[in-house]
């Protein structure tokens, strides 16, 4: 397990892992995700430091929230929460760790109404499919709807509130192959 740039390799300190964030009310936001160790959102979070004088007006990821969403579910009520929680659990263990790579700095829905700034990934995006296709299928079970779009694994860096013409960034971003455990 390591973060790996040309030939050499060092340790994460923490696994990625299915996580669901709570919010108050009775109800619990789902978002089932592989969480960034520490390295890896070192890395975005310096990227983020040198878009914020090429971007403007964005709401920007803080560190602890970088993350690939692997599904949003929206409100989920409290009862499906332990249900859902038993289908995650075995999904994450099916899986070995993978390798990640970075590929370019994008935004949703596309560069000229830019209204969510991500890092599309390249290598380990056959895996991730994998991943989702499983939580797809487990989900289903508990009742929740299946996704009408295309799995795009990405990683969310930050979030306009109007979209605008997203700039070039390129040159921000190495192309480094990043070790995402499960």
């Amino acid at each position: 397990m390591g973060i790996a740039s040309g030939s050499k390799s060092r340790p994460l300190k923490e696994p990625l892992a299915f996580s669901l964030n709570i919010l108050t009310g009775g109800y619990r936001e789902g978002l089932p995700c592989l969480r960034a160790s520490p390295d890896v959102r070192a890395y975005l979070t310096g990227l983020i430091t040198k878009m914020v004088s090429v971007v403007r007006d964005v709401k920007w990821v803080r560190n602890e929230g970088i993350h690939i969403t692997v599904k949003f579910l929206g409100e989920i009520e409290e009862e499906k929460v332990r249900l859902m929680e038993q289908v995650l659990a075995p999904v994450g263990e099916e899986f070995a760790p993978f390798k990640v790579t970075l590929d370019s700095i994008d935004a949703f829905p596309d560069k000229r109404r830019a209204r969510v700034i991500v890092v599309r990934l390249k290598e380990g995006v056959d895996t991730m499919r994998t991943i989702f296709s499983g939580l797809e299928a487990g989900l289903a079970t508990v009742g929740i709807e299946r996704e009408t779009r295309e799995f795009t694994p990405h990683l969310t860096l930050g979030r306009r509130r109007s979209p605008a013409p997203f700039p070039e960034t390129r040159p921000l971003l190495k192309r480094e192959a990043l070790m995402f455990p499960t």
